[in-house]
């Protein structure tokens, strides 16, 4: 006959424990894939408003009353 596996209280509490280190580490890698994500995204749209600000100010300075160039 097979015989039933008997956990002691002392076991239950140390599987308790690895469960919740083992789930505390995952959301702590969730929430910081997803962190790091939010601060790609926010480091894309920066370098990309820096890029049409200098495109803008390339405009004006070459197209406009900025110019600094002498026609002869």
């Amino acid at each position: 006959m097979v015989e039933g596996i008997v956990i002691g209280f002392s076991d239950m509490l140390s599987i308790a424990q690895t469960i919740g280190i083992v789930g505390s580490m995952v959301l702590t890698l969730y929430f910081s894939k997803r962190q790091l994500q939010s601060l790609s995204i926010d480091t894309q749209t920066r370098g990309l408003n820096d890029l049409r600000k200098v495109s803008q100010d390339g405009r004006t300075c070459h197209g406009g009353s900025f110019d600094t160039r002498s026609d002869g």
